[in-house]
């Protein structure tokens, strides 16, 4: 089972993203998968730039697969790789809310790398809920 959707970026907003599981465990390898997209996918922009395996794809009670859900994902990882090319440690989770869309929890708690996150993550449009510290976050759970 294979869904697309819009990976965060600060420069150009999103990107395509594929998540992906795997039929009868038969194992597949994201050159493959990168190689086949090209063939079926004639607009360049339009190729995904990150390919994701999931164990089970979120799906809703009808048995559509859940888009929101990939997207929180998509927003988790986008906040992951920017936080980490900066070397800054954060505990980061997303979810989907019904009121807010997608909603980052980011954990800091050393001060100044959290400041410097809050830069990093302005172009963002999805939702950041900051928490200063583990303490803090166990008390707001």
């Amino acid at each position: 089972m294979v869904a697309a959707v819009g990976l965060p970026d600060a420069r150009v907003g999103e990107l395509p993203m594929v998540f992906y599981t795997l039929r009868n465990k038969v194992p597949i390898y994201d050159a493959d998968l990168r190689n086949h997209m090209q063939n079926v996918i004639s607009e360049r922009a339009a190729l995904p730039v990150r390919y994701e395996q999931l164990k089970s794809m979120p799906m809703t009670a009808v048995g559509k697969i859940f888009k929101p859900a990939l997207r929180a994902n998509a927003a988790l990882l986008a906040t992951e790789d920017i936080l980490a090319a900066q070397g800054i440690t954060a505990r980061i989770s997303a979810h989907y809310d019904t009121q807010y869309g997608v909603v980052v929890n980011i954990t800091i708690p050393d001060i100044s790398e959290r400041n410097c996150a809050k830069s990093l993550m302005q172009p963002f449009t999805f939702r950041i809920q900051w928490t200063p510290d583990y303490a803090e976050e166990k008390n707001h759970a």
